[in-house]
């Protein structure tokens, strides 16, 4: 909320916004949680163990973010945290679900306040 700045003065923009940002989310969870951690992880799990691939796919995520929302070194720190629940997720579960789920309702999250914001 401190990058994007959200006016509750445009919440009728981000209800009007709704269903593009759930679409957006939906999709952007998907290709980031196959591209960062069901691809990597099913790669480098047999090769480095789990804690290291883990470590790895979370680090990368979390670079990957420099330049998002948020931004920065905290958005590094804070999508490199979350890639490491997500990635837990995958492992333990062996499946996509729970992490694309999770992924996507924080993408929602961002996204809606990002149609608040008056940047």
């Amino acid at each position: 909320m401190s990058t994007v700045r959200p006016d509750i003065r445009l919440l009728q923009r981000a209800i009007q916004g709704l269903p593009l940002a759930l679409a957006f989310s939906v999709f952007n969870a998907a290709q980031e949680e196959y591209r960062f951690r069901s691809v990597l992880l099913g790669r480098l799990v047999p090769v480095l163990g789990a804690s290291q691939a883990l470590w790895m796919t979370s680090a990368l995520f979390g670079l990957s973010h420099w330049f998002g929302h948020p931004s920065g070194p905290t958005g590094v720190v804070m999508a490199g945290f979350a890639g490491l629940v997500w990635g837990k997720s995958m492992l333990d579960t062996r499946g996509f679900a729970w992490a694309w789920i999770i992924h996507g309702f924080q993408d929602l999250v961002i996204f809606t306040l990002l149609l608040m914001s008056s940047r």
